[in-house]
C-alpha cells in the first residue's frame, strides 16, 4: 500500500507508527551455526494502525549483541521513513534501557553502541517531529513474530522432503516450493526464482552487477550460477558490467565509434605496441586518436587537428547514466529522456529532476542574483545620493574591512565517541571590535580535521556575506589549509574537494577576500569558542553533588543540574532562563518553538515545556500548533475584528451550513465567506459588493509576525504590535531602516521636489538680482528666504524700465541702508 501524497514535493504530513525488534538467538539447532541475530521492522498509518511497510531479515555481524540488534532494527525502520517522505513519526519502544538512550537520560557504555546512538539521532533530525514512546511488550508482539521469524527460518533443521515450503526473503511468499528457490551462494540468502528475475533485470539496467537483494548485503551474484535465469541480452549485459567494475572510472575509454561505443581501458591502450597516439577499436576495427578522442584524424597531426576548428564526431552523442545507451540529438532540445525511462540533460548529462538538472538550476539562479543584485545597487545609490555625507547606507552593505577568525576542532577521547565544534568571529579592521561571534557543534560522522576547519570557514563566509560585507580579511593558523584556499595544493579526498568549491563560490561573492597566515595565539579566541562547544556536548559522569552543567546558549558554564531543561528529540541542554525567553520569542515571531541549538530543527513539545509558560504563552502555543496544522492558503479568520478566530476554510465549505453563511466557534458571530465580512442580512453577495458598503475593517490592520489584529488610534502610520512587530499601516510591510517601501518613495519625492524648489529659488533669485541697481546675496543668513524673496520682488516691481536708463534719475526707492 503507497503513501497518500499530500504535499506537492511528495511528503506526508500524516503521522504514523514506527515498530521495531531486534533478537538475536542464544541457542541453535546446530553447534555450526553460531549466532543468529534478526530484526522485525512495521510502520503504520496512527489513524487506523494499518501497515504501511513492514520488513523481516538477518543481522550478519560476529558478536552482535542484543542492544546491537535494536539499535539497528531501529536505524533501519527509521531510514525506511525517511524513505517514504514521512515528516512526523512516534516511535514505540518496549525496552526501558534503549528508550533511556535515545532520550539521553543514560549515555551509552560500548564504543559500537555509541556510534549507533549517533547514527539514530542523525536520522531523526530528518523528521519535522519523532516522538519516543514506552509501551509494554505485547503491543510490539508482531514486530517481535517478524524478527523470530527470520531467525528461524536461518536455522538449519531436518524437514520431511514432501512437506519443504519456504519463504521468499523479497516478496515474503511463504508457500514456494523448494525447487522454485534461489539461494546466493556467498551468504545463503534465498529468494524465490521470480523475485530474482526482475531484481537482476532491474540491476543490470542501472549500470551495476547484480548483488544479493537482502537488506544490508554486499555480496555479488555469480553469472554462472545465475544462467539459468537470464535471456540472451542480459548475459550479454552482464558481461560487459563485469568489465566496467574491472576498469576504473577514470580508467575508461569508450570507442569514438557512436555504433561501436566499445569499452576500453585507457591504460592499456598507452601501453599498448601501436606507435603513436593512432589505435584500434578491437570490436570494429576502426582507427582512433586516444590523444583527440575522435577517429583517426589522417594527414593531420593531434596540434593541427585541434588548430583547424573540426569538431569531433560524436558531439551529437551522449550516453545514458542508467543503462550506458548512446543518443543522438535529433532536435534541439536539452532534455532527453532514454528507452530505459531516465531522464537528463543533454548539455552536461545530470539527472533531469524538480524541473532542471544541476548547471539550469545554476544558471537560473545566478540570473536571479544577478538581477536582484542589480535593483539593490540601483536603489542604493539612489538613496545615499539623496543622503549626507558619512551616514551609513540604507540597506546595510559595508565598504569598511572586516577580519574573519575561525576554528574547527575535533576530540578523540570522548564517553559518546567523536564529537566536532566550530567558533567563528567577525571583527572591525579599524578597531577590532567584534561585530559577530559563534560557536556549535558539527553534527557528522567520521569527520575529519580538515572537514571541520572548512566546515568553520564555510559558516564564517556565509555569514559575512549576509551582513552585506563587502571586503574581509582571513585569518589562517593552519598551513595545510591555506595552501588548499590558496590554491597552491590539491585535494586528496572527495568531501575537501566539495567544501573547498563551496568555499571558493562565497568567497567570489565578496569585493576582496585576503588569505593571510598567521600563528595560532592569533586565533586563540576561536579555538576557545569551539573548545567550550566540544566540552558542552561531551557528557562526563560526575558525582552527583557536584554536577555543574554549560548552557547551550548563554554558555554559563556554572548551572545545576536541576535547573537545566534537556530537548526530548535531541538531547540539548540549555538553562530554564534561557528557554523561558527563546519560548517567549518564538511564540511572538509567529512560530512553533524549536530547539535553540544551532542548526537544530527539533521542535519542542506543550507538555514538556508547560512548568516553563505562563497562562497566556501556553494558550499562544496551542493557537500557534492549531496555526501550524492549517495550510497557509486554508486559513480563515472570523472577520469580528475583537474575535479573530482561526478556522479552515476547507471545513467552513464542507460545513452542513446552507449557502455562504457561517457562524464563528468563538465569538458565535454570523459572516460570509465569501465576501469575507460580517452577515451582510437582506443583501445578496452580488448587492453587497456593488453597494456602497465598505468592511467595518477597514479601520484595523493584522500583524504578519503574530496575526492580532490592531486599530490606528492617532493619524501616525508606524504602528508597533504587542508582539514587537513593527510595520506600515498603510501597507502592512514591516518598517525598517527608517520606513516601508512606499514611505521612502514619498520621502524621496518629497526630496526631490525640495530640492526642485531650491534651486528655482536660486535661479529666480540671480535673475532679479541682475535686474536690480542693488546687491543681494542669496546665502545671506542674517535675512530669513522668506525676506530676500520679498526685498527682490519689491525691487523688481520699482525697477528701471530698461538697461539704458540705469544711470538716469530713476532709482530704487530701497537704499543699502534699508537692506
Amino acid at each position: 500500500m503507497a503513501p497518500k501524497p499530500i504535499s506537492p514535493d511528495g511528503s506526508s504530513s500524516d503521522s504514523y507508527s514506527l515498530y521495531f525488534k531486534g533478537l538475536i538467538s542464544l541457542i541453535s539447532l546446530k553447534p555450526t551455526t553460531g549466532l543468529l541475530a534478526g530484526f522485525g521492522v512495521a510502520i503504520c498509518r496512527e489513524e487506523d494502525d494499518s501497515i504501511l511497510f513492514k520488513n523481516k531479515g538477518s543481522l550478519n555481524y560476529s558478536g552482535i549483541t542484543g542492544w546491537e540488534a535494536e539499535l539497528m532494527a531501529l536505524k533501519l525502520g527509521l531510514a525506511k521513513a525517511v524513505s517514504l517522505r514521512i515528516n512526523h513519526i512516534s516511535i514505540y519502544f518496549d525496552d526501558p534501557e534503549i528508550f533511556e538512550l535515545v532520550m539521553g537520560r543514560s549515555v551509552p557504555k560500548d564504543e559500537k553502541i555509541a556510534l549507533l546512538m549517533d547514527d539514530v539521532q542523525r536520522i531523526r533530525q530528518q523528521f519535522i517531529s519523532s516522538i519516543p514512546i514506552l509501551v509494554a511488550r505485547n503491543q510490539t508482539e508482531f514486530v517481535h513474530k517478524l524478527a523470530k521469524e527470520t531467525i528461524v527460518s536461518r536455522l538449519i533443521g531436518p524437514m520431511p522432503r514432501t512437506a519443504q515450503k519456504k519463504t521468499c526473503g523479497n516478496c515474503f511468499d511463504d508457500v514456494i516450493k523448494g525447487e522454485k528457490m534461489f539461494s546466493v551462494a556467498l551468504c545463503r540468502h534465498q529468494f524465490c526464482v521470480d523475485c530474482m528475475k526482475q531484481h537482476i533485470e532491474v540491476s543490470l539496467n542501472k549500470g551495476g552487477v547484480p548483488r544479493c537483494p537482502h537488506d544490508g548485503c554486499t555480496s555479488n551474484l555469480n553469472l554462472i550460477a545465475c544462467t539459468h535465469l537470464l535471456t540472451p541480452k542480459q548475459r550479454e549485459m552482464w558481461k560487459q558490467r563485469i568489465k566496467e567494475e574491472s576498469i576504473t572510472v577514470y580508467d575508461r575509454f569508450h570507442c569514438p565509434n557512436p555504433k561501436c561505443w566499445a569499452l576500453m581501458s585507457k591504460t592499456e591502450l598507452i601501453k599498448s605496441t601501436e606507435d603513436g597516439v593512432r589505435k584500434h577499436c578491437f570490436k570494429c576495427w576502426k582507427p582512433f586518436c586516444v590523444n583527440c578522442k575522435v577517429p583517426w584524424h589522417s594527414n593531420l597531426s593531434c596540434k593541427e587537428y585541434k588548430r583547424s576548428g573540426q569538431k569531433p564526431t560524436t558531439t551529437v552523442w551522449r550516453q545514458c547514466r542508467s543503462c550506458q545507451h548512446m543518443i543522438k540529438l535529433s532536435k534541439k532540445l536539452t532534455t532527453v529522456t532514454c528507452r530505459c525511462g531516465y531522464k537528463f540533460c543533454y548539455a552536461c548529462g545530470a539527472q533531469w529532476k524538480h524541473g532542471g538538472c544541476s548547471h539550469h538550476h545554476q544558471a537560473v539562479m545566478d540570473l536571479m542574483d544577478a538581477a536582484i543584485a542589480f535593483i539593490e545597487e540601483g536603489v542604493r545609490v539612489q538613496e545615499d545620493a539623496q543622503k549626507p555625507a558619512g551616514e551609513p547606507s540604507l540597506y546595510g552593505s559595508s565598504s569598511d574591512s572586516h577580519n574573519l577568525y575561525f576554528k574547527g576542532l575535533i576530540s578523540f577521547q570522548t564517553t559518546t565517541g567523536l564529537l566536532a565544534g566550530f567558533g567563528v568571529a567577525i571583527c572591525r579592521e579599524e578597531d577590532d571590535s567584534f561585530l559577530f561571534k559563534n560557536k556549535g557543534s558539527l553534527n557528522y560522522s567520521g569527520i575529519t580535521d580538515l572537514e571541520a576547519e572548512l566546515m568553520a570557514l564555510k559558516l564564517g563566509l556565509a555569514k559575512a556575506v549576509s551582513m552585506r560585507i563587502n571586503h574581509i580579511s582571513i585569518y589562517f593558523d593552519d598551513p595545510e589549509i591555506f595552501e588548499l584556499v590558496m590554491g597552491r595544493s590539491v585535494p586528496k579526498h572527495e568531501k575537501i574537494a566539495m567544501l573547498i568549491d563551496d568555499v571558493q563560490r562565497i568567497r567570489q561573492q565578496f569585493s576582496s577576500s585576503i588569505p593571510i597566515l598567521v600563528a595560532r595565539n592569533q586565533t586563540e579566541f576561536v579555538y576557545k569558542l569551539a573548545k567550550e562547544t566540544i566540552v558542552s556536548n561531551n557528557s562526563i559522569p560526575m558525582p552527583r553533588g557536584s554536577q555543574k552543567k554549560t548552557c547551550g546558549n548563554c554558555f554559563h558554564d556554572d548551572v545545576d543540574g536541576e535547573k537545566m531543561f534537556s530537548v526530548a528529540l535531541c538531547s540539548h541542554q540549555f538553562c530554564v532562563e534561557c528557554m523561558k525567553q527563546d519560548i517567549e520569542v518564538s511564540l511572538n515571531e509567529g512560530g512553533v518553538p524549536r530547539c535553540p541549538h544551532y542548526g537544530c530543527t527539533s521542535i519542542l513539545t506543550l507538555k514538556s515545556c508547560a512548568h516553563l509558560l505562563t497562562p497566556k504563552l501556553k494558550e499562544m502555543w496551542e493557537h500557534r500548533i492549531k496555526e501550524e496544522s492549517i495550510p497557509v492558503c486554508d486559513r480563515f479568520h472570523c472577520p469580528n475584528p475583537r474575535c479573530w478566530a482561526l478556522m479552515s476554510k476547507t471545513e467552513l465549505v464542507e460545513s452542513t451550513e446552507d449557502g455562504v453563511r457561517r457562524h464563528c466557534f468563538k465569538c458565535r458571530k454570523h459572516f460570509c465567506i465569501t465576501c469575507k465580512v460580517l452577515w451582510h442580512s437582506n443583501l445578496s453577495c452580488k448587492e453587497y459588493k456593488s453597494s456602497v458598503q465598505k468592511p467595518t475593517t477597514t479601520v484595523w490592520r493584522q500583524c504578519r509576525s503574530c496575526q492580532h489584529m490592531i486599530k490606528l488610534s492617532g493619524k501616525c502610520i508606524n504602528v508597533t504590535c504587542r508582539c514587537g512587530y513593527r510595520f506600515c499601516y498603510a501597507c502592512g510591510a514591516q518598517w525598517k531602516f527608517g520606513g516601508c517601501s512606499h514611505h521612502r518613495q514619498a520621502v524621496m519625492e518629497l526630496v526631490v521636489g525640495l530640492v526642485l524648489i531650491f534651486l528655482v529659488f536660486i535661479v529666480t533669485s540671480a535673475f532679479l538680482a541682475s535686474e536690480l541697481p542693488i546687491t543681494l546675496d542669496p546665502f545671506n543668513t542674517n535675512i530669513s528666504p522668506w525676506g530676500k524673496w520679498e526685498i527682490l520682488i519689491e525691487g523688481w516691481n520699482h525697477r528701471p524700465p530698461s538697461l539704458e536708463t540705469r544711470n538716469s534719475d530713476m532709482r530704487c526707492p530701497l537704499s543699502q541702508s534699508d537692506l
